[in-house]
């Protein structure tokens, strides 16, 4: 039969002085991603595949509504659809891309 070692207690000396790891305080963690406006995704909204609902580009998929169009509903703010508000919003740095000549605010 083999005898076995009782665990290391706190006046053993292997088991290490007090100062090893301070417990009271949580471990440091990575700081937290940061928030940008591009970042933040408003909900609900439509995909690239949905169809515009109204107007000139009525039944077209909202990837293929050109954006000189899609930033003139955007200034006409607030858009009576939120959800193609919220759309434009998320997808608003590849629209100034692609429409560079508008104001975007």
């Amino acid at each position: 039969m083999c005898k076995q070692e009782p665990p290391l207690g706190p006046h053993d000396p292997d088991f290490g002085s007090p100062n090893d790891r301070d417990i009271s305080q949580p471990p440091p963690q990575a700081p937290p991603p940061e928030i940008t406006k591009e970042s933040v995704k408003s909900e609900p909204c439509y995909k690239d595949g949905d169809r515009m609902k109204f107007g000139k580009h009525k039944g077209e998929n909202l990837s293929d509504v050109p954006a000189s169009y899609l930033h003139w509903l955007w200034t006409q703010r607030p858009i009576s659809d939120k959800r193609l508000e919220n759309y434009i919003f998320n997808n608003i740095t590849a629209l100034k891309q692609e429409y560079p000549d508008g104001i975007w605010t």
